[in-house]
């Protein structure tokens, strides 16, 4: 996710408010918004009554919607590669190992973010979950060696509130799959569903459509099979000129 310098510290300052409220609410001190464990109501968030859980997602489902940071989404499977008739990469640049799938979608995604802006010469600060270094580890020196303005990079703990915006955002765009290929989908499923639509994620990486409550895993590949089609990855087949 995106945040502009100017808005950064408002942010932060907000969100530990809104810890501390909900602290309050609990009755115990919190140290973070965790949302795998908010959702499933375990670690510190075990003693979450009944549906506060749900409210804590509404909010920042809201919250989100109204300022509605940029997102840049970057994975990597058995296709990504093979697709692109690229050679699976080997090595490590700085200090990642690019073997490594998780990896290969950051590296992927830095280098995604440069070619976007290729002539920015503003001040650019990111920052990196603490998962592969500890925090306060720098990161990103030879990634980002042609930025043109000053630039800084380091691994930051998951108490860093904007992580926690951006855990907040991935954890919705990962269940949102998960739910997409669910047999059976509860109330609480296509509550979250519509809790992400109505989101309206500011990205270019997602495609939605409208299908009925009761899609199901066919849908969902069949949509990916014709965005594969769209961006030449795979042949057409005979009915897809039909459709169009």
């Amino acid at each position: 996710m995106r945040f502009k310098d100017d808005e950064v510290e408002y942010v932060r300052n907000q969100l530990k408010e809104c810890l501390a409220h909900v602290s309050s609410i609990i009755g115990k001190p919190l140290t973070e918004f965790h949302f795998t464990e908010i959702f499933n109501r375990r670690g510190q968030w075990a003693q979450t009554e009944d549906g506060l859980n749900l409210k804590i997602f509404g909010f920042f489902a809201e919250l989100y919607s109204i300022k509605r940071w940029p997102v840049m989404l970057q994975t990597v499977d058995d296709r990504t590669f093979v697709g692109h008739n690229v050679s699976n990469w080997a090595g490590k640049i700085d200090g990642l190992d690019l073997t490594d799938r998780y990896t290969q979608s950051l590296v992927l995604l830095c280098m995604r973010f440069q070619r976007e802006l290729p002539e920015c010469e503003e001040p650019l600060t990111v920052l990196v979950d603490q998962g592969l270094r500890k925090p306060g580890a720098p990161f990103g020196k030879t990634l980002f060696r042609e930025w043109k303005g000053q630039f800084r990079g380091e691994y930051v703990a998951s108490t860093e509130p904007l992580m926690q915006l951006t855990d907040f955002v991935a954890y919705c765009i990962n269940r949102s799959t998960v739910l997409q290929i669910k047999s059976n989908r509860s109330k609480t499923d296509l509550y979250f569903l519509r809790m992400i639509e109505m989101m309206n994620l500011n990205t270019t990486d997602l495609q939605f459509h409208k299908l009925p409550a009761s899609f199901n895993a066919q849908d969902i590949d069949e949509l990916h099979r014709l965005d594969r089609v769209a961006k030449v990855l795979e042949p057409a087949k005979d009915e897809d000129e039909e459709l169009n």
